[in-house]
């Protein structure tokens, strides 16, 4: 026997909570879209860095050739036929060369020493934009002959500042 006040088993069942009537279209078109903001944020940081970690290779390889022709031109002593050139396997980067006088206190008339700032440059294009690295250096013109220096002559020669060997052999004996 069933009471008045006990509900049946099939209305039971069709008396759902509305906590329990699960998601509604809008709810899980807005769970999509939050979703799809994600995504398309991460996909444009990976863009971003794949971007970004290429044109770190520009700059080391534009830094790698900007080394390499700065030690090609001290051996030749900064004496070349062109201020500007490429680079022999490598069409997309060229260089420029700028040498000027430098002004410093060391620069000296009576002992023939001028000094020369050199600037190299290494230009390529990437995305129809010229990126550009710089190498300065300093270098000596005129004549350099090594000059004695008596402080250094003194020392090697056993003046002041030299050490005694024989000093510290009779240190040992006592």
């Amino acid at each position: 026997m069933s009471s008045a006040s006990t509900p049946l088993p099939e209305e039971h069942a069709s008396k759902k909570k509305p906590s329990e009537a699960g998601f509604s279209l809008l709810e899980v078109i807005v769970a999509l879209a939050i979703m799809a903001l994600g995504f398309f944020t991460v996909m444009q940081l990976f863009s971003g860095s794949i971007r970004t970690v290429g044109l770190s290779e520009q700059y080391l390889k534009a830094v790698t050739l900007a080394h390499s022709k700065m030690g090609e031109l001290e051996l030749t002593s900064y004496r070349i036929d062109d201020s500007a050139g490429t680079f022999p396997d490598e069409e997309n980067y060229r260089w420029e060369l700028e040498i000027s006088p430098y002004s410093s206190s060391l620069s000296n008339e009576a002992e023939n020493i001028h000094l020369s700032e050199v600037l190299l440059r290494v230009l390529w294009k990437d995305l129809n934009k010229v990126r550009t690295i710089e190498l300065t250096t300093v270098k000596v013109d005129g004549s350099m002959q090594p000059m004695p220096d008596s402080l250094l002559a003194q020392v090697f020669s056993g003046g002041p500042g030299s050490i005694n060997q024989n000093e510290g052999a009779s240190d040992e004996a006592a």
